[in-house]
């Protein structure tokens, strides 16, 4: 089974956060841009994910948006639970 997780960043100031929707009305411009991922994903091994399974969101950042800072999403209601 496939756990979806929605992140919607923007690469101009390397911010993202978090959301239950794709399509989310953030009202933040169009520099953010969702992307879902479908995890378990595997990559390349590396030092944050050895074994080169993302399994989770604590990976998932590790490898993707280790960069980046998150922030809140502007819509607490769409803030997912992990």
């Amino acid at each position: 089974m496939k756990n979806q997780v929605v992140v919607i960043s923007n690469m101009d100031d390397n911010t993202y956060f978090f959301s239950k929707d794709h399509c989310q009305n953030h009202g933040l411009g169009s520099n953010f841009v969702p992307c879902t991922h479908c995890l378990p994903i595997q990559v390349e091994p590396r030092e944050s994910v050895p074994n080169g399974i993302v399994r989770n969101v604590k990976d998932l950042v590790a490898v993707f948006y280790y960069d980046m800072q998150e922030i809140p999403n502007p819509n607490v209601n769409m803030q997912p639970v992990f």
